[in-house]
């Protein structure tokens, strides 16, 4: 009933990720193939491992030396996904069970992987053509600002963002900048020269998946966290979640009671929600008549039956096999009353106008052209059309119909 769903990208589609996985490979074999550094700032947890192990599967990478170096928090996550390979899919597995590879570090594999123990190593990492990957991510803290401040002045040198940097972050200001340009970084003023791109990796899905999980799961409160406002927003509106679902976009240290409908439903839309869509109506015959009838449950219940029945007439017409039902409001039933009247009172009126339409003057040349009329009113644009009253305009008691 209740599904709690992060927002980050529910306005944007990401491009298809494995053309972002291909992408990096191949601008990051462009980079070593001549004779360059790339880093990756990558977040420890996850995107880490995954960018490891598309390097260690790809093909260009088979016959490189160039050696993969892994730094900061990475390396302490990745040994605990070492210590645990058998919670790893399945692929991952058999790299170690069938081909006798180590999945993450391997000094001796093509490419070779390596961990730096210390920080006296990284100096050597970037001595000579390497690929590193080290947190943070957002080159907020950790070793990827020392490998940063140090590549960014390399004409040969690259700096790959794989994923979502915040909007105050390092990360993502390097991605604003061009050739030329100066930044402050790791304490110093820095002329940029290196190449920067990003590559969308996320590991939170876009707008298209978001809906996929809402209309699987079908929950009947709908809660939305962690997205800007816009991102938010828009998965409220998306599909057919407002009419399916309460949805609650809570604020921090905010309280949801859940099974108490948000403040800025109508009863119409709770009703919507909460009460069932369709329902069997029992054909009863009552003399030479036949009666339609409704559960106790929706009489009593639903507001659109009580809206459908204020007046106690309802309008039935036939759509090809199908019985159309529309409510007939107590205005309604006085109009047609009134229209009735002009008919069979033999006079002149808009009753009996050929512009009278849906109860509205429909005469370019009227100065009641578009206004809604008083059906034994007229104006001079009167032109008399061949009418009675079997064929009368209902077309307006129709716009609220109900099929059953």
């Amino acid at each position: 009933d209740i599904l709690i769903t992060e927002s980050t990208y529910g306005s944007s589609v990401h491009p298809a990720r494995r053309n972002q996985e291909t992408a990096l490979m191949e601008s990051i074999a462009e980079v070593v193939q001549a004779g360059g550094n790339v880093l990756i700032p990558s977040f420890a947890l996850g995107r880490a491992q995954e960018i490891l192990l598309a390097i260690r599967t790809s093909k260009l990478f088979n016959k490189l030396t160039v050696p993969i170096f892994v730094d900061g928090l990475v390396r302490a996550v990745t040994e605990v996904f070492r210590e645990n390979l058998d919670l790893l899919p399945i692929p991952v597995q058999n790299l170690v069970k069938i081909n006798g590879q180590e999945p993450f570090f391997d000094k001796t594999s093509t490419p070779p992987i390596i961990s730096i123990e210390n920080p006296r190593e990284r100096p050597i990492a970037i001595a000579k053509p390497s690929v590193i990957v080290a947190s943070s991510g957002m080159l907020t803290g950790g070793p990827s600002v020392y490998y940063a401040s140090a590549l960014l002045e390399r004409e040969n040198a690259a700096i790959f963002i794989s994923g979502y940097t915040d909007e105050e972050s390092p990360g993502r200001l390097l991605q604003s900048l061009k050739t030329g340009d100066t930044v402050e970084l790791d304490g110093k003023s820095i002329t940029v020269k290196a190449q920067i791109k990003r590559f969308n990796l996320s590991a939170h899905t876009d707008k298209v998946g978001l809906g996929q999980v809402i209309n699987k799961v079908k929950p009947k409160h709908l809660v939305l966290i962690h997205g800007e406002l816009e991102a938010l927003h828009q998965v409220a509106r998306s599909g057919d979640n407002q009419s399916l679902c309460y949805i609650h976009i809570p604020g921090v240290g905010d309280k949801i009671e859940l099974g108490v409908a948000p403040e800025q439903l109508s009863r119409q839309q709770i009703a919507k929600i909460q009460q069932p869509q369709e329902f069997d109506v029992m054909v009863e015959s009552f003399g030479t008549d036949a009666w339609l009838r409704v559960p106790e449950e929706v009489v009593e219940k639903d507001p659109r039956w009580q809206t459908l029945s204020i007046s106690g007439i309802i309008k039935a017409r036939w759509d090809g096999a199908n019985l159309k039902l529309a409510p007939m409001q107590p205005e309604m039933i006085l109009q047609e009353e009134e229209i009735e009247a002009g008919l069979k009172s033999g006079k002149d009126c808009c009753a009996v106008c050929q512009f009278f339409s849906g109860r509205f003057c429909q005469s370019p040349d009227s100065p009641l052209f578009e206004r809604r009329v008083d059906p034994l009113a007229i104006c001079d644009q009167f032109q008399s059309k061949v009418q009675d009253f079997s064929t009368l305009d209902t077309d307006l008691l129709w716009s609220e119909e109900v099929d059953y």
